[in-house]
This record gives structure tokens, sequence and C-alpha cells, in this order.
């Protein structure tokens, strides 16, 4: 298990859930790993949750490791981020949104390149979203003609 996989899990945890502590480490994703990989894993992509300050770590005693809780400084939900995008990549995902607004006869979604924003990235979530839900719609189809 990757320090990356192990900061996934953990980002999907702490959107459910405010706090961990060291002894739920070994219940989290991904099962039948080994143990030691899999909590070095995670101790430290809670570091670099803590160091990041998205964590607090509240360590009770420095003789026993099982006393540490890592608790959310503010829910995930409240965080935003700055996105900056080349040309190229602006582009890029203006031409797929516009492409799809063309053909679905949906000009509210028309998206200029040089002015991506967030409602942008929400359309190519949702065309994302329908094509992979088509995608899996046709290979159900295809799965019962076999």
């Amino acid at each position: 298990m990757t320090g990356l996989e192990a900061n996934k899990n953990l980002i999907d945890y702490f959107s459910k859930k405010d706090s961990l502590n060291y002894e739920d480490i070994e219940k989290l994703e991904p099962k039948g790993i080994n143990k030691n990989e899999k909590i070095a894993a995670y101790l430290s992509a809670l570091e670099d949750l803590t160091v990041s300050q998205v964590l607090f770590k509240n360590q009770n005693s420095i003789i026993d490791n099982k006393e540490i809780i890592w608790v959310l400084k503010k829910s995930l939900g409240l965080y935003q981020q700055n996105v900056i995008l080349n040309s190229q990549t602006s582009f890029a995902i203006s031409s797929v949104i516009n492409q799809f607004a063309e053909m679905a006869k949906a000009k509210n979604l028309i998206c200029n390149p040089l002015l991506i924003q967030e409602k942008d990235l929400l359309s190519l979530i949702e065309i994302i979203t329908l094509l992979s839900e088509n995608n899996k719609d046709n290979g159900d189809s295809d799965n019962k003609k076999k």
C-alpha cells in the first residue's frame, strides 16, 4: 500500500467521521495486506495531513502509541482549492463540454476556454458520470446477450 492510497482512504474516512484513533487504523481498507505495511502507510499519511494542518494530533501518552487520536480541524467540505490550468488543458476541457452541449442542445453548458469556472468542472463531472453510467449499462446488456 502506498502513502497516496492511504491518504485517499483517509480523506474518504474523514468525509464521514471527525476523528480516528490508532486502534482504528487496522480496520481501514484494504483488508488482507501486511499489517505493518498498512500501519506504516497510514501513519505516514496521517502525519502528512497533520503537517498540512488538516488534522490535529492529540497524543495522551508518549509511551503508549495507541493513545493517539487524530481529529479534523474543520469539515473537509469547507476546504476550497484554487486550480491553475494551462491553455492546452483549458481548451481540452472546454472542447469536451462544448461538444456535449452542442450534441445535447444545452446552450447553458457552453464553456469559455479562457475562463474555466467551477460550473464548467461540474459539467465535466456530469458528462463523465453520464458516459460511465451508459458504458456500465451497455456492459450489462452485453453480458445478458452472452
